[in-house]
Parts: structure tokens; sequence; C-alpha cells
């Protein structure tokens, strides 16, 4: 029964084998892989960064959460510098995109109170290896470009993206106001 036991264990790690060869992850995720996708696209974005975007992987430790700062140039936000975390999922990136939380809070339609960001819309579908975090940053910055604001019910914060779409001048001196409330918490430290 011993020799038996053995052999299914054998045989176990050569399925798993074969299938780590070929890519194929199950939903646990695959630790070491994630890690090394991850770090891979992390220096592909320090040799080649998103304009008007920092990340550094945080310091708790994890190459699965990173911290960043968007810096925004140009629009109704310009002048802003607004952090944010990344989260990466276990089985990153076969099960789906990161997500996205400001630290500060922004009225923006693509962001709720609490900060988590909605990237759905510039995002629409996710293909593994094929889309990335680079994506995801693109999309974030864009969008405070020109925010995402119909149907005005389905946005993360309807309040802004009404506003966005009906009062341009209140949605203007209140992304004003968060960028001066952003800048002040970062130079608080």
């Amino acid at each position: 029964a011993l020799i038996v036991l053995d052999r299914d264990r054998v045989r176990e790690r050569e399925k798993r084998d074969k299938r780590n060869e070929v890519g194929v992850m199950d939903g646990k995720g695959d630790t070491g892989r994630v890690e090394h996708a991850l770090l891979a696209e992390l220096i592909e974005l320090e040799a080649n960064p998103v304009q008007g975007i920092v990340v550094l992987p945080s310091t708790k430790g994890t190459v699965r959460e990173w911290n960043g700062l968007l810096c925004m140039r140009e629009g109704h936000f310009q002048g802003g510098v607004f952090p944010f975390i990344l989260k990466f999922p276990n089985a990153y990136p076969f099960s789906g995109p990161p997500s996205l939380s400001f630290l500060c809070n922004i009225f923006h339609p693509n962001v709720s109170r609490s900060g988590s960001m909605d990237i759905r819309h510039w995002i629409r579908e996710w293909v593994p290896f094929k889309s990335g975090v680079r994506d995801i940053l693109t999309a974030a910055r864009d969008s405070f470009l020109h925010p995402h604001v119909h149907p005005v019910d389905t946005q993360a914060n309807p309040y802004a993206a009404e506003s966005y779409a009906l009062d341009q001048k209140t949605f203007v001196k209140q992304a004003q106001t968060n960028v001066q409330r952003a800048r002040e918490e970062l130079e608080s430290g």
C-alpha cells in the first residue's frame, strides 16, 4: 500500500508539473509564478513607466500589493497627487485584474466614496498575459482626463457623475478642492 501511495504522489506531481509547464494553474494560484509575473510587470513599468504614475511594491513584504502615486498635469484634477494601492488576486493574472483604491477622498465619477476605482468601463475584457498592470494604470490616469459618466446611476459615485455631466463648474470646484486636500495630506505625512 505504501508503494501505491508513493506512485500516486509521483503521478500527481508529474501532472501538476505538466500543467505548470503549459501555464495552467489551479484556482488556488501558484505563488512562485504569480510573483514572477508581477516582478516582470514591475520591471517593465520601471523601464517604460506610464506617464504621471509611479508604482513600487509595498513595504509589507509581499509583491501582491503595490503603492502608487497618480500625478495629474492636466485636466480638472491638474496638480493633483493621489496615492493609491494596487492589490493583486491570488491567481493573478488568471483570476482577473488587480483592485485599485485611492487613499484620499476624490470626487470622481469612477471612484467610490471608499476610494475604490471602477475600471470596468476601460478594461472590458481581461485577458491573462495580454492585459496587465499597464492597462489598469493607463485607464486610471485616462479616467481623470475623461471620466466615464453615462449612465449616471451605474457609476461608482453617481453624484460626481451627475455633477460632471450637468454642472461642470461645480465639478471643477470640487475636483480642485480634492487636489488641494490630497497635496496637504501628502505634505503632512
